[in-house]
């Protein structure tokens, strides 16, 4: 991503980093297993518009894997997508502790959480 190489996912069932925040499909080729042996074929039909289409989504979201900071605190990063997904999980945890009635006295089951679980709520935009 960091190159502006576009990425060629060949992995069913296998999720992306920040796979639920950042949209994969914008900026990558998924293929199955059985493309595999076609891979040269699909390779060369990809249409130089569509290789733009998604250098360009890769300039938009690359930082989504920078850990480090090179454009100072104000854009976020891996670490802040990071936060938000762990966020995310634990909302979804207690959640599902609250349904099922399971662990009454966890920590979770008895405080709301106040943290972002969206790129809208941590105000974080690409």
């Amino acid at each position: 991503m960091l190159t502006q190489c576009v990425p060629v996912i060949i992995q069913p069932n296998v999720t992306q980093p920040f796979e639920e925040l950042v949209p994969y499909d914008e900026f990558s080729l998924r293929l199955q297993m059985e493309d595999v042996p076609r891979l040269g074929a699909l390779l060369r039909g990809t249409t130089a518009a569509q290789v733009c289409r998604w250098q360009r989504a890769l300039a938009r979201y690359y930082r989504a894997i920078l850990w480090q900071q090179p454009f100072g605190t104000q854009l976020p990063g891996a670490y802040e997508l990071t936060q938000i997904t762990l966020c995310k999980r634990a909302m979804g945890l207690a959640a599902r502790m609250a349904a099922s009635g399971t662990s009454p006295h966890a920590w979770l089951a008895r405080h709301r959480l106040a943290c972002a679980d969206s790129l809208q709520a941590a105000r974080i935009s690409f």
